[in-house]
């Protein structure tokens, strides 16, 4: 939309939204799962939330983009 509006893509930001959290609030939070390690999709995410059965961790980086508009 931002390009379509004139906008030009300056860069990639690779780790724009980081969301950590333990299985619990995880589980809490989706109604998922999360008993197994690896990447869980979760509706509505743009990115997989990955998950470490073993540390009981589970975490959610979402790239994102730089876009520049002319002032």
């Amino acid at each position: 939309m931002h390009v379509r509006a004139g906008g030009t893509i300056e860069s990639v930001a690779k780790r724009s939204m980081v969301i950590p959290g333990t299985l619990d609030e995880w589980r809490e939070w989706t109604g998922l799962a999360f008993d197994a390690s690896g990447p869980v999709e979760v509706p509505g995410a743009l990115a997989p939330v990955l998950c470490d059965v073993e540390r009981g961790t589970a975490v959610y980086v979402e790239p994102n983009v730089w876009v520049r508009h002319r002032a």
